[in-house]
């Protein structure tokens, strides 16, 4: 494990996932690792990206300073976590607005950032579930809008999967089916 997943590990300490499955809530690291890895399996996953993945929340949720994470991985993560991280006093509509023209990377990692949660929702609240990945259909928007510029950067195989997975999980939502990701 490199000095950055264990800095977010300590970060985020004994914080717990807010949703609750059979009475049990799990760390929160395990989400940071879960949108990392989708981020990987779905074919975007450069060693960047995969630090920016398990980094996402800590501005929002810690007390990370943007000195500490840029010591310990670039500039770039550093900016790209920044443009992830929803300030208190922000609208969440406008938030998802300004999605429209951040980094490709970061677009996609916030997607899957929103998958996860939608997942982990569909075991505990099925109906909230289907509330929140809806708030985030202007995500999809975007992604499909900039199908180009993915398909330039990680190819048509990547581009797919993820929009297959969007489909996918819109599919069961309205089946209210659980979405398990692996």
């Amino acid at each position: 494990m490199n000095e950055f997943a264990k800095y977010v590990l300590e970060k985020h300490g004994n914080d717990l996932r807010k949703s609750n499955i059979n009475n049990f809530n799990l760390p929160y690291y395990y989400h940071l690792f879960q949108v990392a890895n989708l981020v990987y399996k779905l074919g975007f996953g450069s060693e960047e990206n995969l630090s920016i993945s398990n980094g996402h929340d800590l501005f929002e949720d810690t007390n990370a300073t943007e000195e500490e994470v840029e010591n310990l991985t670039s500039s770039s993560v550093l900016n790209s976590i920044k443009l992830l991280t929803k300030d208190e006093s922000e609208d969440k509509k406008l938030y998802l607005k300004s999605f429209s023209n951040k980094p490709i990377d970061v677009l996609i990692i916030k997607i899957c950032d929103r998958l996860c949660n939608v997942a982990d929702f569909t075991c505990s609240d099925t109906k909230y579930a289907k509330i929140y990945f809806e708030k985030a259909n202007i995500l999809f928007t975007y992604f499909t809008s900039r199908k180009d510029e993915v398909i330039d950067k990680y190819g048509v195989l990547a581009f797919d999967e993820l929009n297959n997975l969007i489909s996918s999980f819109k599919e069961k939502l309205n089946l209210n089916q659980k979405i398990i990701l692996i």
